[in-house]
């Protein structure tokens, strides 16, 4: 099986995913898709999939990939992640999944709603502004810290 043929396998599966109707339209929704990919390469063995070999050192197994391949890879419209990320709640330190579901119901569906927020308008601030700026080392350390 050659990598070319993988590839296509592989796009083909990913076409056939359908959003579901309370994602955005940009969502994939993965567990079909690791689904798919599980029932159709599972007995396959890694040699079949890509060129390389298999090595061994003191830490193990691993594999080297001897062939490369130049994606097209698909890329989200900024004003689309930019609007996704706005309605991130649990960017804020003391929001979890369980409270943005509380908050979302009381109205509070974006950062932006949560300025006003006694307890979260603070953090909301500069969450806000860290969005607005672009600040992408800023809003990596926010990610890492969660």
């Amino acid at each position: 099986m050659d990598f070319q043929r993988i590839v296509r396998i592989l796009k083909d599966e990913i076409d056939r995913i359908q959003p579901q109707p309370s994602q955005i339209e940009y969502d994939i929704d993965i567990s079909n898709l690791k689904v798919a990919l599980r029932e159709k390469f599972c007995e396959c063995d890694l040699d079949e999939l890509v060129n390389g070999r298999t090595q061994y050192n003191c830490g193990g197994r691993f594999y080297i990939i001897e062939e490369s391949l130049d994606l097209e890879l698909v890329r989200i419209p900024s004003e689309i992640v930019y609007n996704h990320l706005h309605t991130f709640l649990t960017f804020l330190e003391g929001i979890r999944d369980k409270t943005a579901q509380v908050l979302n119901r009381k109205g509070y569906n974006r950062i932006s709603d949560l300025i006003v927020h006694p307890r979260f308008g603070s953090q909301a601030e500069k969450i806000y502004k860290i969005l607005e700026d672009n600040d992408i080392d800023q809003l990596l350390s926010l990610c890492y810290l969660r």
